[in-house]
């Protein structure tokens, strides 16, 4: 369950995947050390790095009770990449509709520029 509220010093969070930064792996469980004077959550990643969620993040961490019994498992993992590539299809879905509409729209606004023209030169 992705995370509704920000996660506090201590708490155990895992990374679920999601468009954040290459230093980060699915399913991994990082441990919030420090909350920011904006109170986004700080972690170290992968690299070693400090990281941080906030609140436009916190869909792509789960907070985790027990790290050792809460470990994802295989089957766990794939039904999340699955439910996430199912709501990647439909955004897909709807970004194709929306480019045809565009393109339709940009056609159209060409036919009436260029009726425009035609106006114009025969004046």
């Amino acid at each position: 369950m992705a995370l509704k509220q920000m996660p506090k010093v201590g708490d155990n969070v895992r990374f679920l995947g999601g468009d954040f930064h290459e230093d980060m792996s699915i399913g991994n469980v990082y441990v919030i050390n420090e909350v920011d004077y904006e109170g986004d959550a700080l972690f170290e990643d992968d690299a070693g790095e400090t990281s941080y969620i906030c609140e436009e993040t916190l869909p792509l961490f789960e907070l985790v009770r027990d790290v050792e019994e809460d470990s994802p498992s295989v089957t766990d993992l794939i039904a999340n990449l699955a439910r996430r590539v199912s709501e990647l299809e439909a955004c897909l879905v709807v970004e194709q509709a929306h480019r045809a509409d565009l393109t339709r729209q940009n056609a159209e606004q060409a036919y009436e520029i260029n009726e425009l023209y035609k106006a114009v030169a025969r004046l």
